[in-house]
């Protein structure tokens, strides 16, 4: 297995090489403990809290890992900035990362020896470093075939090979087929959200924008209304700004490929406090707020 060969999917180098180690994790570890991750963690791209006794060591233990997509000169040695980024990933992690025990350096190629002696020594207080690259991603991917051959194998899907399939589906039809008539099917989009595809969320993005835009034409209009009707009006824009906001937490997190945070997050997440009828009473900005009502999800639509 060459891990170089994640450059060959859709996508940046590093965000690949993220989401397969995630993959890696959540697969063989997943069951042991609780994966936190979130955007911009800092020094690591994710950890988990070590809950039930097995490979990853006693309760209590937590794991961080963090990615590094550097590609090695000739003589596959680290550069000294390169050492710097190591070193400041490891101190932000001990130092944001409650408890931390194991840190987990991820590369996708495996340094000359000497780096390693180095990478064995950075060891801070009761925090131990390990290397992970080529060797161990195969090993940990050993039983786990359907994971292998969705990065580098016969299932993964870049592109090409999507352009391929298209090509042979339409080829019975060419003569008829009008790529401007095409419509989307359900398939489609759901292949689209298992995959975490960007435009996947545009749907959601839509309607986090909508109920964002009016929003703010509620503020605007505070100042037009009567005192009772200002304080409650002021409490729904309020909350209509912290629902927006955990919106675009989820849309940013499954955009970034952070499928954990995702789950995370919509266990968590909170629809309006602010009922639709609760609206229609404050009477004077109904006009203004449009005919909002909660969909299945608890998030709102207009």
């Amino acid at each position: 297995m060459d891990l170089t060969d994640l450059e060959r999917l859709p996508g940046a180098d590093d965000q690949n090489f993220e989401a397969l180690t995630r993959a890696v994790v959540s697969r063989r570890y997943g069951a042991l403990g609780r994966m936190r991750e979130r955007r911009n963690q800092p020094g690591v791209e994710f950890y988990l809290s070590v809950d039930h006794v097995g490979a990853l060591g006693d309760p209590g233990r937590v794991w961080g890992w963090s990615c590094k997509w550097f590609i090695l000169n000739g003589k596959n040695q680290l550069t000294s900035r390169q050492r710097e980024l190591i070193e400041d990933s490891l101190k932000l992690a001990v130092t944001h990362v409650k408890g931390l025990t194991d840190f987990v350096l991820c590369l996708p190629q495996r340094p000359a020896k000497s780096d390693e002696e180095w990478i064995d020594g950075l060891r801070q207080g009761t925090v131990k470093v390990k290397l992970w690259c080529v060797e161990n991603f195969d090993a940990e991917l050993a039983g786990h075939d359907e994971l292998r051959a969705t990065f580098f194998g016969e299932l993964t899907l870049t592109p090409t090979a999507l352009e391929h399939a298209h090509e042979r589906s339409v080829a019975p039809v060419r003569l008829r087929w009008m790529p401007r008539l095409h419509t989307s099917t359900s398939a489609e989009h759901h292949i689209e959200r298992a995959l975490l595809r960007p435009a996947a969320f545009d749907w959601l993005q839509q309607r986090t924008d909508d109920v964002e835009t009016r929003a703010d034409a509620l503020r605007v209009a505070l100042s037009s209304l009567d005192s009772d009707s200002r304080v409650d009006a002021s409490a729904v824009a309020d909350d209509l700004d912290r629902f927006v906001a955990e919106l675009k937490e989820i849309i940013d997190a499954g955009r970034s490929l952070r499928p954990g945070e995702v789950r995370e997050r919509l266990a968590n997440q909170q629809p309006p406090a602010t009922s639709p009828r609760a609206l229609k009473r404050l009477g004077s900005f109904v006009w203004i707020m449009g005919c909002c009502c909660a969909d299945s999800y608890g998030s709102w639509v207009v």
